[in-house]
């Protein structure tokens, strides 16, 4: 009981480290390089930063065009606002959903293969509740997941962190079952929620490094509403 007390502070100590990082970043120059208008840097910060949170190219070109941000806050809610307010064309909401693996699937997918290591390292993290899934669900994933893919063209994605194998298998049994048009509007909300949550990360590893572990971004977002 006092081991799992200690590991409750220290997961709230640790929380609010984080959220003290975002408070100070302005003073910390976390944009320094990667909130610059400067046009020399255009390639390396979409490849680097913003494609890898969401690869839709007009959607990134937003990003980038209303630079400098006020704050890491800025920054967040602009994204948020434009990707579920926007009326993106299906081109562009399935170039974003084509960046991602499938649910299950070791490797990277064809698209992230194109850019940076950064979108498959954070691809790896989120699904990390699929590591101790046993076979019959792994193999059930991977059915549905090309029964998915064939019926609607992109595919299952879902934001994953936090969620077990089992959890998204069922989540994944009732939208194969759905229309195209459902699943559209549920995988643009659902990438809303992995570009929220990678930006956050992306924040949080210009501040701190990469080493950060993906449950402490969780934390991060789930204890402070304006993330």
């Amino acid at each position: 009981m006092r081991e799992q007390r200690c590991f409750r502070v220290a997961r709230v100590v640790r929380t609010e480290l984080l959220l003290c990082v975002f408070c100070l970043g302005r003073v910390c120059g976390w944009g320094a390089t990667h909130n610059s208008t400067d046009q020399t840097n255009f390639v390396i910060e979409r490849s680097e930063c913003f494609d890898a949170s969401c690869a839709a190219g007009t959607f990134v070109d937003l990003l980038l065009a209303h630079r400098p941000f006020e704050s890491e806050y800025a920054l967040l809610d602009l994204a948020a606002r434009e990707w579920i307010q926007r009326e993106y064309s299906e081109d562009d909401r399935l170039e974003a959903f084509a960046a991602h693996p499938r649910i299950g699937h070791q490797g990277q997918s064809r698209s992230e293969a194109k850019h940076d290591s950064r979108s498959s390292a954070w691809s790896q993290g989120e699904q990390r509740g699929v590591s101790s899934a046993a076979n019959s669900t792994l193999d059930e994933l991977a059915l549905l997941n090309e029964k998915y893919y064939e019926k609607f063209g992109f595919v299952y994605l879902i934001c994953a962190t936090g969620k077990s194998a089992e959890e998204m298998l069922e989540i994944l049994r009732t939208r194969v079952t759905r229309t195209r048009g459902e699943e559209l509007r549920t995988a643009t909300e659902e990438q809303g929620k992995i570009t929220r949550l990678r930006l956050v990360k992306l924040l949080t590893q210009l501040q701190l490094g990469n080493s950060v572990p993906e449950k402490v971004v969780s934390d991060v977002v789930q204890t402070n509403p304006r993330l």
